[in-house]
């Protein structure tokens, strides 16, 4: 268990913050700007909480690989090179609430390859191709967000089942 909060991380590094086998962290009110890679990456853990955090022009703003029973809520990602948010490769029971993901490069909100998923109360605006895809993932809830001015698609699902739209 760690809390990281408060922080502000610029220009330094591929990462803005990395964990790799967390459990039950929590990541709150950071500001993340300017990274290579991704803002905020959690790999490997489980029941971590991200919330209240600003991350910019970094490659994805906040990724979750191998990660389950975790929140990302109340964030802001913005201007990043691929995705505001990524949830890749992850296991059941994640959320993904309250975010906003505007004027990103790709996609706003990404679910990709995962287990069940909520997806709720999301603003994604102004995305270069979709606001929120959900892709190759199955059981995942997506419900009360919304989606404008994105390139391609509002929502988007792909080689997905069992999914609602709500």
């Amino acid at each position: 268990n760690m809390d990281i909060s408060n922080n502000i991380c610029n220009h330094w590094g591929p990462y803005g913050m990395y964990m790799d086998q967390t459990n039950g962290s929590r990541f709150a009110g950071n500001t993340i700007e300017d990274h290579g890679m991704e803002g905020l990456y959690v790999r490997n853990g489980s029941a971590c909480t991200i919330s209240g955090n600003a991350v910019t022009r970094c490659r994805t703003g906040i990724q979750l690989r191998s990660t389950d029973d975790s929140t990302v809520e109340n964030n802001t990602t913005s201007a990043n090179t691929e995705h505001g948010i990524h949830i890749y490769s992850c296991g059941a029971d994640n959320v993904i609430s309250g975010n906003t993901g505007d004027s990103n490069t790709e996609v706003g909100i990404y679910v990709e390859s995962s287990g069940p998923t909520t997806v709720n109360d999301n603003s994604t605006n102004w995305n270069g191709t979709n606001g929120i895809v959900v892709y190759s993932s199955s059981a995942s809830v997506v419900s009360g967000n919304t989606s404008t001015y994105n390139d391609d698609y509002g929502i988007n699902f792909v080689d997905s089942s069992y999914n609602n739209i709500i």
